[in-house]
């Protein structure tokens, strides 16, 4: 009877998982996305911290999340809540257009006393990080298109991906080749407050799309940069399209041309060719040539693609839309070009025709207004934010920052805004324009949210050739670990006291003392409930403290966004009168700077221009980054290939692959990430030779002053000069120590890179980091013995 009992049990079960295997699929006829996804965590993790690599669960448990299997009895230790297990959470499924399907996967851990712990920590209580494990099923091999939204690092069948699409942009997605069968997805999934927010209990959305793709090269539409036609003409000379490798095989763009065009209108190829690795997506630019007006509602763009392997030629043709404008003093896009090189857009607003015949002026200054994260530029709600305004006595130019989070309007966001002003004077030219001119030099600026901290940032932090005659930072914060504080990091006190030094250059509240000259209103609503009230107390205290005519608006009631908030009150009266004054106050005497002993004094001293800085400043590029790799193996190119996918994913930069043989140092016209030991790629020995590192690779280990690393799994990632431009050199002992290395290539602000990094396995994956001093030797570090 009782081996009856267990006979039937068996069976059941049996019956009951093959009966749940099937229900879990949600599919089109060829291809699936598992329904029920397994989950195992949570565990805390810092702000930014898991460009680091720290993971919990690899040390608790060999091999970590990859060698473990559903067991809804498995216990693992965490602070968050004493013990986690496995949970199984159900993704909604739904199919998409031809052979495609999309999950998402909502978290919510319920249990655990958010409250409590949020009480004590506030936000940082909030960031934690759990694993999922979800499948997928197909049916036929072929080219498929991945989309892994809101997460950082995906694996599928065991290999790390890493880059992933933190802010679900859906651009850059992983082009992989997928035999019949199963395939497992693993995510590293992280409740990043400034994505999710600060929500309790939080709930974590992370998104995986698959779509099987012809093979071929495409057009990505959110790739697609053009300027508004305003009263016939374009508003912009250039114009970008992102195009994609989708097939297996290296491609080149060698032209590109208008389609039967009918109008007084033409476009030139600007570059002799552009090379895609299997995969890649890189921005193409063309220069709008126009001979007057026209009426063009679409560019019918015709691609040549060149095909290494075969030898033939291919042709992609692809509409670009254009928006009409009916006026030119409505606000519109116009393009220009970035200071890397690639094209980007902003939203401009001339002065209006009431503006121009009531001023005495013959040039009026400009006023920025930076977005906040998120936030595209061209999307009504920004764009219409000063309608409440419309005689403002300025240009009004919002730049997009090249992408919607940027890098929170430090360097490549904040250069984009230069270009932006700059720009202006050519606009006019396009639309013969015969009004009042702009003074590019001369700005008011303004933001919101991430943008007022770009506003702190930018009046802290002083730039040649810009005047900021009055700032108004809206609901900005002053810092990001003043914003979502970093206490809950894995590192020793000696490291986060360098992380914290690279952090702290970004600490607006540091530098008051820089802002001379400028006035400067602080607004916010007193019931924000995303950026504390706070953060402005603050600042304006600090700067009143510094002899600044700074002063503060707290808008009774009002939260985070609100009608108006851009313009109504005090705030439009600020603005106007600004701009009313006929000339900007003079700057008297050399700008002060706060003495901090960081490296970023590297700036004022030897390390000048494009190679000052640290890590992260690899992206503040003069022109197409390319990444040099050997031809040792595919390991190489498939890291070269996350590194592009993540520049463009959240950058929209231009990045080239070539091997070592392809390439000299008069080729490479911008910075360079080189991957690979000396003795493995002939541009790093080159490089070495020139400028002896500080990071010496021996046979067996890396020595850096003292120290010497020669574990398994050490991988080192580090800052170097290169024919007056950057190098970031990052090699391994091992392919393990090669991928962790990589990962902190900087995708995103906050993660703290320095000059250099090692890093390795065990409880201490940070085995050293720190600067390097103004001559390229090592400074002030932290180096495990």
């Amino acid at each position: 009877m009782i081996l009856r009992s267990i006979v039937f049990a068996l069976l059941w079960t049996a019956v009951v998982a093959f009966e749940g295997h099937q229900h879990a699929f949600r599919t089109s006829s060829r291809l699936a996305i598992d329904k029920s996804w397994h989950a195992l965590g949570p565990w805390q993790i810092g702000t930014r911290e898991a460009a680091w690599g720290h993971d919990p669960l690899s040390i608790l448990h060999p091999g970590g999340f990859h060698n473990l299997t559903y067991d809804s009895f498995d216990t693992f230790p965490s602070s968050l809540n004493g013990t986690v297990g496995w949970r199984t959470f159900e993704a909604e499924v739904t199919e998409e257009s031809g052979e495609g399907a999309q999950a998402k996967v909502e978290v919510v851990y319920e249990d655990i006393d958010w409250d409590g712990l949020t009480s004590a920590y506030g936000w940082a209580a909030l960031q934690f990080s759990f694993w999922i494990r979800g499948t997928i099923h197909i049916e036929e091999e072929g080219r498929y298109r991945i989309h892994a939204l809101n997460v950082g690092e995906i694996w599928i069948d065991g290999k790390l991906y890493d880059g992933g699409d933190w802010y679900a942009y859906r651009r850059a997605p992983l082009i992989l080749t997928l035999s019949p069968g199963e395939h497992r997805v693993e995510i590293r999934a992280i409740n990043e407050i400034r994505i999710f927010g600060g929500r309790i209990p939080p709930k974590v959305e992370d998104v995986i799309s698959v779509q099987r793709v012809a093979g071929g090269v495409v057009v990505e539409e959110r790739g697609i940069v053009t300027p508004d036609v305003v009263e016939g003409r374009s508003a912009g000379e250039w114009v970008s399209v992102g195009v994609r490798n989708e097939g297996e095989e290296w491609v080149d763009v060698v032209d590109a041309h208008i389609q039967d065009a009918h109008e007084p209108i033409g476009i030139t190829f600007e570059d002799v060719s552009v090379s895609l690795a299997p995969g890649q997506i890189r921005p193409i630019k063309f220069r709008v040539r126009a001979v007057g007006a026209f009426e063009l509602q679409e560019l019918p763009i015709n691609i040549t693609v060149h095909h290494r392997t075969t030898g033939l030629a291919s042709y992609l043709v692809h509409s670009v839309p254009l928006t009409v404008r009916p006026s030119v003093h409505s606000p519109h896009k116009f393009t220009y070009l970035h200071p890397s090189n690639i094209v980007s857009y902003s939203i401009l607003r001339p002065p209006s025709l009431q503006v121009q015949q009531t001023s005495n002026c013959s040039i009026l200054p400009v006023v920025v207004s930076l977005h906040g994260a998120g936030v595209e530029a061209s999307s009504p709600m920004w764009t219409q934010a000063y309608d409440d305004l419309p005689d403002l006595p300025g240009w009004l130019v919002m730049p997009a920052g090249v992408t919607s989070w940027g890098d929170d309007w430090h360097r490549w966001s904040f250069g984009d805004a230069e270009a932006a002003a700059r720009a202006v004077k050519g606009w006019m030219d396009r639309v013969a324009w015969e009004g009042v001119g702009a003074d590019e030099g001369r700005w008011v600026l303004t933001g919101h949210s991430n943008g007022g901290q770009g506003v702190w940032n930018a009046i802290t932090h002083p730039k040649p050739g810009i005047d900021i005659v009055c700032a108004a930072p809206i609901a900005g914060y002053y810092s990001i670990q003043a914003y979502v504080p970093y206490m809950m990091w894995e590192a020793n006190h000696e490291v986060m006291s360098i992380i914290n030094e690279v952090l702290s250059e970004y600490d607006a509240s540091l530098y008051v003392n820089n802002v001379v000259g400028t006035k400067v209103l602080a607004r916010h609503g007193s019931a924000d409930d995303n950026v504390p009230v706070y953060h402005s107390r603050r600042m304006v205290e600090l700067l009143r403290m510094h002899g600044v005519d700074a002063s503060l608006d707290v808008v009774k009631g009002e939260s985070h966004w609100w009608d108006g908030v851009m313009t109504a009150g005090r705030l439009g009266e600020f603005l106007i009168d600004c701009l009313g004054k006929s000339r900007s106050p003079v700057r008297s005497g050399p700008l002060s700077k706060v003495q901090h002993s960081t490296a970023a004094q590297h700036a004022f001293v030897k390390r000048q221009g494009r190679q000052a800085g640290h890590i992260a400043d690899v992206i503040d590029t003069p022109d197409t980054l390319t990444v040099v790799i050997p031809a040792l193996g595919q390991v190489y190119l498939d890291i070269a290939s996350d590194i592009v996918r993540g520049f463009y994913n959240y950058f929209g930069m231009d990045v080239r692959i070539a091997y070592e043989d392809q390439v000299d140092g008069e080729d490479c016209r911008g910075n360079v990430i080189a991957l690979g030991n000396p003795d493995q790629n002939s541009i790093v020995a080159e490089a070495f030779e020139r400028q002896a590192p500080a990071i010496q690779a021996m046979e067996n280990g890396y020595v850096v002053g003292d120290a010497k690393y020669s574990e398994p799994g050490t991988g080192v990632i580090f800052a170097h000069p290169y024919q007056g431009r950057l190098m970031l050199s990052i090699a391994g002992l091992d392919e393990a120590g090669l991928r962790r290395a990589a990962r902190l290539v900087p995708y995103r602000t906050g993660s703290g890179q320095p000059d250099f990094a090692i890093v390795g396995e065990g409880i201490e994956i940070i085995k050293g980091l720190g600067f390097f001093d103004e001559e390229w030797k090592l400074g002030r570090s932290y180096l495990s013995k």
